[in-house]
């Protein structure tokens, strides 16, 4: 659910930092200077010779650089300035307070504390703030029911999915071809993960939920409701929470340190992680002032007391100092580690979509031409099949062919190596009736002559 109101915050004195650049040029030279200096101011305060022309006057230290941050600040508070917050604990822990605590401010609070929710419930909530002219646009993410379920090792899903959807619908804004520079930023840009005071360490859904959420958004941890440990089990509590964090491989974010102005105050604040706040939306007179405050028959214990709690260090960290590096990493790393993986995403979807659409047009293609050229088609494939049946017809024609002619072949040889058997035996029996009737001859001349 979104909803728009807009609220007048009171003035608070931001932490501005001013750069301040002197001229040390020599001034020889200046006197004579003066009659036409004299002059060209005269004619530049002249409404018809301005118009004309702008005069640089050579006291100017400068050519205009120094204005371009001036230029940004006039640029950021004409657009309005978006951040997203995101409140995530178990029910009743004061994630409501919270918010309106740390805004100084009372929105409009329709959450439920409920514990029949039967899944976790991510609403979201958007404001106008303005202060001194500066205009925000914020967005306040409230997850409902969690850690009310029985089964508990899927909570953290809704929130996963709202977060990589609002990844999603600025991915989808970015890849339009215009008003590309006018994208409105609904990513989470900060999760303030609650914890509750009492126990030791985090508890399992606590780790589940931190594992999944850290490479998604800048993630937090705060301890909630401080007041109700004593001093040195709250130091206990915090020591045993970051044990678990870092045992876990947990990457929590970490305020940065590379800015030489604002790093002493960063390295501190994360040696004091994780943040021990006190919240209310309770009034007390204090001395002649009105602060936020918990009235208890012991005492009273202020909101905005550093001495109290931690919660005037949290709002610092989150809106004076960090605000924009929130934003930035957000964009410059989970986003763009979302980005890498949902393109890479989208390219295989859109080459599985490509390749289903190619087979479904082949599919219709080959149904059409089916339909058209069936009956041909059946008649191709009936004269394909008998000539097939001739090929292998002939085939076996020739192979039978081959083998007669092959014993035929054999047959003859045969026959003709008997025939020549057949004639060397003639040849050889007529050789010897030859030589027998030469020895005959012989025989019967010798009686024939002895008488």
């Amino acid at each position: 659910m979104i909803s728009h109101i807009y609220l007048r915050l009171p003035r608070v004195s931001f932490l501005v930092l001013t750069h301040i650049y002197t001229n040390t040029s020599s001034s020889s030279g200046a006197e004579e200077t003066d009659a036409k200096q004299t002059d060209t101011e005269e004619k530049a305060e002249d409404p018809v010779y301005a118009d004309i022309v702008r005069v640089l006057r050579p006291a100017d230290p400068g050519v205009g650089i120094e204005w371009l941050a001036q230029q940004y600040v006039r640029r950021v508070v004409a657009d309005h300035y978006s951040f997203n917050v995101m409140l995530l604990g178990q029910t009743g822990v004061g994630k409501s307070t919270l918010i309106d605590s740390l805004f100084r401010a009372h929105f409009l609070d329709d959450s439920t504390r409920s514990h029949r929710l039967s899944r976790v419930e991510v609403v979201a909530n958007r404001y106008e703030l303005c202060e001194n002219d500066v205009r925000i646009d914020l967005g306040v993410i409230e997850c409902r029911g969690f850690d009310d379920q029985l089964t508990k090792d899927k909570s953290y899903e809704p929130i996963v999915d709202y977060i990589n959807k609002q990844m999603d619908i600025y991915l989808e804004e970015e890849l339009k071809t215009t008003h590309r520079d006018k994208c409105k930023d609904t990513r989470v840009h900060v999760c303030l993960y609650l914890i509750s005071p009492v126990g030791h360490g985090l508890k399992a859904i606590d780790l589940v939920t931190m594992k999944e959420l850290y490479a998604k958004c800048n993630l937090i941890p705060v301890i909630a409701k401080s007041d109700l440990i004593t001093e040195q089990e709250m130091h206990d509590r915090k020591r045993k929470i970051m044990a678990d964090i870092e045992d876990n491989g947990i990457a929590i974010y970490r305020f940065p340190i590379d800015d030489l102005e604002v790093a002493a105050i960063n390295a501190k604040s994360n040696a004091k992680l994780p943040f021990a706040v006190v919240a209310s939306n309770d009034f007390v007179t204090v001395g002649q002032r009105e602060v936020r405050a918990r009235q208890y028959p012991w005492g009273t214990v202020e909101v905005e007391n550093e001495s109290h709690s931690d919660f005037t260090r949290l709002r610092d960290m989150l809106l004076r100092v960090n605000m924009n590096h929130l934003k930035e990493t957000t964009h410059s790393q989970h986003y763009e580690l979302y980005r890498s993986e949902r393109l890479d995403q989208l390219l295989i979807e859109t080459q599985t979509k490509h390749y289903s659409e190619l087979n479904r047009i082949e599919s219709e293609l080959v149904a059409k031409y089916k339909a058209k050229f069936g009956a041909k088609d059946q008649e191709l494939k009936n004269m394909e099949r008998e000539l097939h049946l001739k090929s292998e017809k002939w085939k076996k024609m020739f192979i039978e062919n081959r083998d007669q002619l092959e014993l035929s072949r054999q047959e003859l040889e045969e026959s003709i190596i008997n025939l020549n058997m057949r004639k060397q035996w003639f040849k050889v029996k007529m050789e010897g009736n030859v030589d027998k009737d030469g020895k005959d001859g012989k025989n019967h001349k010798s009686p024939k002559h002895k008488k």
